[in-house]
């Protein structure tokens, strides 16, 4: 899945939002750590092929995407 760094802590941050705090929001210490050690997998490691899937947001509701478009990645 991708996404930039910043569009995960964006995301992280709206799941603990539109679940009143019942998801709760992944520390970003996590987020840097595994930033830090992520190793990109390739053919090389065994897989026949590495796919690329670009992340695109559903929502349950309308407002919830209201409020996901208020984020502006710099």
């Amino acid at each position: 899945m991708q996404t930039t760094y910043d569009q995960a802590l964006h995301n992280n941050q709206f799941r603990e939002i539109i679940t009143d705090g019942k998801s709760k929001r992944v520390p970003t210490m996590v987020y840097n750590m595994f930033r830090k050690n992520f190793k990109e997998p390739t053919t090389k490691d065994g897989f026949s092929e590495v796919v690329k899937v670009n992340f695109y947001p559903s929502f349950e509701k309308p407002e919830h995407e209201e409020l996901y478009a208020l984020w502006v990645p710099e």
